[in-house]
């Protein structure tokens, strides 16, 4: 078959290393007719460009170089050249034969695609099994009960996690189960102890009462930047937080209270504000239950703590915003740069080392309010944003 025959000369050029002007000649010509084949799958009905692709070892490339479009440009381009020039030789050359045969034969050519259609099936299963077929499933619970795990596993789920996430199991459960030439490693927060656990940082200048940094660390994966910038959303959402606790206590609607706290208690043990997540669970499982005022009396004391915490988190960041240091105008300059080039990567983690930085409040609000932009896609505002912030180190 033409497809195979063209897929082996192909493999015996890449194990030929040698940079010889008439191997390279060769490769663009059979990447010219690769692309003339996937050409005609656009225009044949029953025959697809895509799967033509997935056959001729070429679709996961240009799917990675539509989603990461900046990376190695210009190499992929020259990559791609034969391959487009192709696709276009193979449509324009099989358009008008097509509609004459279409025309005058029209049963056999339908048979044809027919062929076409189950000659490709073959290799499509060969192509969609080479990683295996097997979809590993992790069932993730709100709750450890006694035996849960061997249920689920008795059930076909392959492995299970239970909340609170921890995120070392969580990396060892994905470390089971992707395969490794398919694993993608982001940079580390910390570096790994003797025992090839991660350790938190240190954290000897943070230090907020009512909360176990420790553990609050660990959450996150033993980055202090990504936990500063956690627990600045957690007090930002506090004030909405609790409106929202006592309309539904004074509504008296106990589905939607129970959901609200639920959601409180999550959110408190993963910053490490551990007795502010045992009085949520408490009205959590006590809800409908209990009596009303004590369900009243309990919810105040709830929100006198979320009070208490916001301000001990405030105070530790006014005192972090004392010691000195902020963006320079140089990240700025980098972060605008990332932005323009659309770098994601490179501005996520920036603003993540921003979140670090000893800022002011003013300043604080200001990168909160660029992420926002960043998040929903405005670039023209965090680029207004990031020129604000300018404006005040230039000042």
């Amino acid at each position: 078959m033409i497809y195979k025959k063209i897929e082996k000369m192909t493999k015996k050029i890449q194990n030929d290393n040698r940079p010889q002007p008439r191997l390279l000649i060769i490769d663009w010509i059979l990447r010219f007719f690769k692309g003339a084949l996937i050409g005609t799958g656009f225009i044949l009905p029953g025959v697809s460009g895509g799967a033509l692709a997935a056959i001729f070892g070429l679709y996961q490339r240009i799917v990675s170089f539509i989603a990461h479009i900046t990376r190695d440009f210009i190499k992929n381009c020259l990559f791609f050249i034969p391959i487009g020039f192709g696709a276009l030789f193979g449509m324009f050359l099989l358009a008008r034969p097509l509609s004459f045969f279409l025309e005058n034969y029209n049963a056999q050519v339908i048979w044809g695609f027919i062929g076409c259609i189950i000659g490709t099936l073959p290799s499509l299963w060969k192509e969609a099994g080479k990683e295996g077929r097997h979809i590993p499933i992790i069932a993730l619970t709100a709750n450890a009960i006694t035996g849960q795990r061997e249920m689920f596993l008795k059930n076909g789920i392959d492995d299970f996690l239970a909340k609170p996430i921890d995120i070392q199991k969580l990396n060892e459960i994905l470390g089971k189960w992707i395969p490794s030439e398919k694993r993608v490693d982001a940079v580390q927060a910390s570096e790994p102890n003797e025992t090839g656990e991660t350790k938190p940082e240190k954290t000897e200048s943070l230090s907020i009462p009512g909360m176990d940094i420790e553990a609050g660390l660990r959450n996150v994966g033993g980055s202090k930047a990504v936990y500063l910038d956690i627990i600045a959303d957690f007090c930002r959402d506090l004030e909405s937080r609790t409106v929202n606790l006592r309309q539904a206590l004074d509504s008296g609607n106990t589905k939607l209270y129970i959901t609200l706290v639920h959601a409180l208690k999550g959110a408190a043990r993963s910053i490490g504000a551990m007795e502010t997540g045992e009085a949520a669970a408490w009205l959590e499982n006590a809800a409908g239950k209990e009596d009303e005022a004590l369900i009243r009396r309990k919810n105040d004391e709830l929100l006198e703590n979320l009070r208490t915490l916001s301000a001990n988190i405030k105070a530790a960041a006014n005192q972090r915003d004392s010691e000195g240091g902020g963006l320079t105008v140089l990240c700025l300059e980098t972060l605008r740069s990332a932005l323009s080039e659309m770098d994601i990567e490179a501005v996520n983690k920036m603003l993540l080392e921003y979140s670090s930085l000893s800022l002011d409040n003013q300043t604080r609000e200001i990168v909160a309010e660029l992420e926002q932009h960043i998040l929903m896609f405005e670039y023209d505002e965090a680029v207004k944003k990031i020129d604000q912030l300018q404006g005040q180190s230039n000042g």
